[in-house]
């Protein structure tokens, strides 16, 4: 009995997107646009952001904020690290 509803199903179905090749299209492209998302995602994922840096304020070697005291070379060599720093002129 269960197979005989199955191959009625089936065959409803199929009659449905026989009548529709618009439902047919779309259905056949999602998993197709899925998987190009996914792989532009994959493609990036690895890539570093570019963050510019202009220094319009002269930056000194040292700045104390709060008691703590940063080396600026050092800490913008720390983050390039992590991003690609686009050095930019005024």
């Amino acid at each position: 009995m269960r197979r005989v509803n199955a191959l009625l199903l089936l065959r409803k179905d199929l009659r449905v997107l026989r009548r529709s090749p618009f439902l047919l299209a779309v259905l056949l492209a999602y998993p197709l646009v899925i998987a190009g998302l996914v792989g532009l995602v994959a493609g990036y994922a690895n890539s570093k952001p570019r963050v510019a840096f202009v220094d319009e304020d002269n930056l000194p070697p040292v700045i104390v904020l709060g008691g703590h005291r940063f080396h600026v070379d050092r800490t913008i060599a720390r983050v390039s690290h992590d991003v690609k720093l686009v050095r930019l002129s005024r």
